[in-house]
């Protein structure tokens, strides 16, 4: 509502058009790049004027479907870039504190197993978590001593697995109650289904509330913390 309220000031005060639904309708391209420059000239962050246009966007959206007055230039208006922010690494007191955390969380130590070595796996490969929990048990094992993975765009990487993670996923295979074949998938849900990613992140947020962690602390994390941590011991 105040996105919207600024942008109808500005087109009455500044551009001198009274804002009727007939105007509104008909306001040009140079109309609405004026708005942005002087929100531009106010210093504005490109992610405030990002959610102002937005917002206008969606006010005539609505004016399309419900007034029936379109202006088809709203809409080639480009998003100004808005800066992406990078994620903190956890710290590794933070992750040693997550792993034990986890036992706790737990009826099945199996269960427990299953998502200590999906964390171990996530940090110690800088995995997505989607990447980790496609992996099937085929994949994992066909090279002794790393993994390929399929990632973003189709693109092909080659891993080196650390001993630690081969040992969390054997502990977790040994103790798991479900068998998994070489094209199941390798982590397992309570049902002996694939293991859903939303179950994951709900455990780890609960992990943080009960931990009392930043909320910047998630699955995603651990892939920027593997990253990190190289860097900080030399690599």
């Amino acid at each position: 509502r105040n996105d919207l309220s600024d942008f109808l000031f500005f087109v009455e005060n500044k551009l001198k058009i009274e804002p009727t639904l007939e105007n509104l309708a008909k306001l040009k391209h140079s109309d609405f790049r004026s708005w942005l420059s002087y929100k531009k000239a106010k210093n504005y962050e490109n992610s405030s004027m990002s959610r102002e246009l937005s917002a206008v966007k969606s006010f005539y959206k609505y004016l399309s479907k419900v007034k029936k007055k379109n202006n088809t230039i709203i809409g080639i208006i480009k998003n100004p870039k808005v800066k992406k922010s990078i994620p903190r690494a956890i710290d590794k007191v933070n992750i040693d504190k997550i792993m034990d955390c986890i036992y706790d969380m737990h009826k099945d130590n199996w269960q427990a197993e299953r998502d200590i070595a999906i964390c171990t796996l996530i940090y110690g490969c800088g995995l997505r978590i989607s990447e980790a929990f496609n992996l099937t048990r085929r994949q994992f094992f066909q090279n002794k001593d790393s993994i390929t993975i399929v990632g973003k765009g189709n693109k092909m990487r080659n891993l080196p697995l650390l001993p630690i993670i081969i040992n969390r996923v054997n502990i977790y295979i040994k103790d798991c109650p479900y068998t998994i074949m070489p094209d199941d998938y390798l982590f397992k849900s309570a049902r002996g289904l694939k293991y859903s990613t939303t179950l994951f992140q709900k455990l780890i947020q609960n992990i943080r509330t009960m931990l009392d962690l930043s909320n910047e602390i998630t699955p995603h994390a651990l892939r920027h913390s593997f990253a990190t941590h190289l860097l900080e011991n030399g690599a």
